[in-house]
């Protein structure tokens, strides 16, 4: 590593170094990346604290010793690290990074969701910063463990979208959750409602909405999709991109009812009613037995022949391979 005047700023704040904060220390953050660089963390961390010593309240000091704990895992430190750099930096995306990182070592992922988005939310020039681009990746993962398999996938995918352009491996965070038999088959795709009309009148408010989620900005792009559903709750691309979005949330409760709600609207393909509900019980964590009761009915036909060539033909059914003397019933014709 090294540093310079046209280098970035530690801190996170996106300017250069002589326009920020590092101006001053460009020989201090020199040392401590040079013993970075010959793996001598503790070494850069004492000399870290020995300058904030004298200067206190530079926002890229308190940077690099908050990162400096996290490669070192040493959580309390580096949380109490990113604390400090929040007070200094309110409006740096940074700290907040940091801090949804240190959430999910402490297992606590809707702590580690909601802090990331205060992240994203802050960034400036649409650059992601490196921080909050990982810890989407680890907070995919810690959800993935906790059974959101929903929410996992989202941040996942963003991490895909955005990490590939640089690095190979990225895909496989979301190839691993894709290919786990623990993750229901739903929760491995996305529902495709009809496409928005090009006339529609909300049209380049849903367009802007969806955008920002290229920034990953989930909650700023739900903020904007709510309020279409409120003035148009009958519109089956808003409601479906809102529920989607709220599931990588992780509110599953807003994200369930959005999807029952999505199954009564009308005109909708029957395939589609089924995922809906069928993504409302995965999303809610609902066991996957059937919500309906087994119902027996006997009826006769006319034409047995015609009766079995509509049920073989279709595909809502399922020949199911069975030896039917296994099932008779004593004293009772054969199934």
């Amino acid at each position: 590593m090294s540093i310079d005047k046209f280098s970035q700023c530690p801190c996170g704040s996106g300017k250069k170094v002589k326009f920020c904060c590092s101006k001053d220390l460009l020989h201090e953050f020199e040392s401590i990346f040079r013993m970075i660089d010959g793996d001598q963390r503790l070494a850069a961390i004492q000399y870290a604290n020995r300058t904030l010593e004298s200067h206190p309240n530079v926002p890229s000091l308190v940077a690099v010793k908050a990162e400096l704990h996290l490669q070192l895992k040493q959580w309390p430190e580096a949380l109490a690290a990113a604390e400090r750099l929040k007070q200094l930096s309110p409006d740096s995306s940074r700290p907040y990074a940091l801090l949804a990182i240190g959430a999910v070592s402490e297992n606590e992922p809707a702590k580690a969701v909601s802090l990331l988005q205060d992240a994203v939310d802050r960034m400036t020039d649409n650059i992601i910063d490196s921080y909050a681009l990982n810890a989407f990746a680890m907070i995919g993962v810690l959800l993935q463990s906790h059974g959101d398999f929903v929410a996992a996938r989202g941040h996942l995918s963003y991490f895909v979208t955005i990490a590939s352009r640089s690095d190979e491996n990225a895909s496989q965070a979301l190839v691993r959750l894709d290919s786990s038999p623990e993750v229901p088959l739903i929760a491995k795709d996305s529902i495709l409602p009809p496409p928005p009309a090009e006339n529609a009148p909300w049209l380049q408010a849903y367009r802007d909405a969806i955008q920002v989620l290229g920034q990953g900005r989930m909650r700023a792009s739900v903020q904007g999709l709510r309020k279409l559903v409120e003035q148009y709750p009958k519109e089956p691309a808003l409601i479906a991109n809102l529920a989607t979005e709220l599931g990588w949330l992780n509110e599953t409760e807003q994200s369930a009812e959005l999807w029952r709600r999505f199954t009564l609207l009308p005109d909708l393909d029957h395939e589609l009613v089924v995922e809906a509900e069928a993504l409302a019980q995965v999303t809610l964590h609902q066991p996957t037995s059937d919500l309906v009761f087994p119902t027996r009915i006997t009826c006769s036909f006319d034409n047995l022949d015609a009766v079995m060539e509509r049920l073989l033909s279709s595909p809502r059914v399922i020949k199911s391979n069975v030896d039917l003397s296994q099932i008779a019933e004593e004293d009772q014709p054969p199934p």
